[in-house]
């Protein structure tokens, strides 16, 4: 699922960044599965968009596996310009409550 994930993502944004973490280990119900993400994008397709219309763009891209596979993603997007001032730092994931570490 990560090979698909990234690829669909770097054919459509050309990200100037990217970062996918299988965070699936971390949940009671799929430690064997690829069913929890959180992924960071920065792009300079990002640029004058909303949170939310970025949002919806990963959506868009994404929509065949949040349908059938995916359970849970945490998606940060920035545009070039955020991505420097916010010092190049993926924020961690909330800890589920379903966490079993």
């Amino acid at each position: 699922m990560e090979k698909v994930i990234k690829k669909k993502i770097e054919t459509e944004l050309s990200p100037i960044f990217f970062c996918i973490k299988n965070e699936s280990h971390k949940h009671k119900a799929s430690k064997n599965l690829n069913t929890h993400f959180n992924i960071t994008v920065v792009s300079k397709k990002f640029d004058n968009t909303s949170q939310i219309q970025r949002h919806r763009i990963i959506y868009q891209i994404l929509s065949k596996e949040l349908l059938r596979n995916i359970y849970s993603i945490s998606i940060n997007t920035y545009s070039k310009i955020e991505w420097k001032n916010y010092n190049k730092n993926i924020p961690d994931t909330p800890i589920c409550c379903n966490n079993t570490n």
